[in-house]
């Protein structure tokens, strides 16, 4: 199903303020950080939810956020979980974010409830989901 994943291992959630995340989405977080996967969290906010150990934080500033994929933060993600490329699963809310990531060999899941147009097909992540459920139910 993921072009480049062999097996899931890590799953990188990117959480910026583009788009805000809902109460319905951090509770299908939680489900999925809850789950046997390990889970990591790209961030330029200053908090995140209680339920997610500061370990699992990885706190950039916003200007980094811009310039992902970044291959040292990249390699800290792997070298931390002792994981390869093809088993790390990066997802996110932003299209600019998941397009850029796709740099990166990993698996690169989108969640949006938009539609993509043809045009768009070369620029598209591996899967988009409408809500952090379904990717949990489909993938997870």
């Amino acid at each position: 199903m993921l072009r480049n994943v062999s097996e899931i291992k890590v799953i990188v959630f990117h959480i910026s303020d583009s788009p805000i995340l809902s109460s319905n989405d951090w509770e299908d977080i939680q489900r999925i950080y809850e789950s046997e996967y390990n889970c990591i969290f790209f961030t330029d906010f200053d908090e995140l939810p209680g339920f997610i150990d500061d370990s699992d934080i990885i706190k950039v500033e916003p200007f980094e956020m811009i310039l992902w994929p970044s291959l040292y933060l990249f390699e800290h993600i792997k070298e931390h979980f002792n994981a390869q490329t093809s088993e790390i699963i990066i997802v996110s809310k932003d299209s600019r974010f998941t397009k850029r990531s796709m740099k990166l060999l990993s698996g690169v899941i989108l969640i949006s409830e938009n539609m993509v147009m043809y045009e768009q097909l070369d620029n598209t992540p591996d899967a988009i989901f409408h809500n952090f459920n379904q990717f949990y139910e489909l993938v997870v």
